[in-house]
């Protein structure tokens, strides 16, 4: 189930700067299928090099205890839809 497909509710900050350089950081929920939920803490913007990156803060049912981290990369489908692919390592309970 950690690699399951599930959709996502996220919520954050962005701050942009003159420069066009901006950071942002927030937190996502993932629903899966089974109603199970597992929760992460996000960041991104300019000033990460690399793709942005993850922290997963803990789930319910199955995911009760599930922990790790990863990165991420989005692509804007619509003003509200994004799609995208995640690299993580999820250890769970």
């Amino acid at each position: 189930m950690a690699g399951g497909k599930a959709t996502q509710e996220c919520v954050g900050k962005f701050e942009y700067m003159p420069d066009n350089s901006y950071k942002a950081n927030g937190t996502c929920t993932h629903t899966f299928k089974s109603g199970d939920k597992r929760f992460h803490a996000w960041e991104e913007g300019t000033h990460i090099k690399e793709r942005s990156r993850f922290t997963i803060t803990g789930g319910t049912g199955k995911l009760d205890g599930v922990k790790g981290s990863g990165t991420y990369a989005l692509d804007e489908l619509t003003d509200t839809l994004q799609g995208g692919t995640y690299t993580e390592k999820v250890e769970l309970p």
